[in-house]
């Protein structure tokens, strides 16, 4: 099911907040701040029809104890997808009384 997912399904999510089920750190809710397709690391040997790899941004405006793992993610638009990678990464510069996390899709 993942596999199936494109940068377009979280272009719709851009400014919209969508829950992250985590079985250790519980419900954050994050909204998703930037969705950017990285062409170049596209696997060339797998043919044209591969998705093109996507990194989506994601801020919750609270400090979270969540720092990575797999989460369930909840929307309207996505429905449910389950065991997705979420990392949380530094604020550099940014507000650091919120929390900010990346998903890749290679």
């Amino acid at each position: 099911m993942l596999d199936k997912i494109t940068a377009d399904h979280f272009q719709s999510l851009l400014n919209k907040q969508i829950v992250l089920q985590s079985g250790d750190a519980g419900t954050l809710h994050a909204t998703v701040t930037e969705v950017i397709e990285q062409p170049k690391s596209r696997c060339t040997t797998l043919g044209s029809d591969t998705r093109t790899p996507f990194t989506v941004a994601l801020t919750a405006d609270e400090k979270s104890s969540f720092h990575q793992g797999l989460c369930l993610i909840e929307s309207n638009e996505l429905q449910n997808l389950p065991e997705v990678v979420v990392v949380q990464v530094a604020p550099l510069g940014r507000d650091s009384s919120k929390s900010y996390f990346e998903i890749i899709f290679n």
